[in-house]
């Protein structure tokens, strides 16, 4: 929630004082007919407190940030369809690797953390 731009700081400490941290969302393109860009629908939430070690999804390799080798690895399991989490690269959690993953790959593009 910190680093969302338009959050006021009552809100922000509020969100503190319950122990949260960050709120997770996966979430899938749903496209309606005639629409010119999807509606994204979250599929599942995960809430995570101070004490819980922080994670981008997308980092494949556990290096703690999502570069070219998050994306090799991810490509070798492109278009997998029947799998438990099919090396990690199931980012949705739908039981295949397909663009929806290939989504959630692009939102932690280049993101790290400490």
């Amino acid at each position: 929630p910190r680093l969302e731009p338009n959050l006021v700081p009552e809100l922000l400490e509020e969100l503190r004082a319950k122990d949260i941290r960050m709120l997770y969302f996966f979430v899938q393109p749903a496209w309606e007919l005639g629409a010119e860009e999807p509606v994204y629908v979250a599929t599942e939430s995960q809430i995570y407190g101070y004490d819980d070690e922080p994670f981008l999804a997308a980092d494949l390799d556990e290096d703690k940030d999502v570069d070219g080798t998050d994306f090799a690895l991810f490509a070798t399991r492109w278009g997998d369809g029947v799998c438990d989490d099919c090396g990690g690269a199931d980012l949705t959690g739908d039981g295949s690797v397909s663009a929806a993953d290939l989504w959630e790959l692009a939102a932690d593009w280049l993101n790290e953390f400490e």
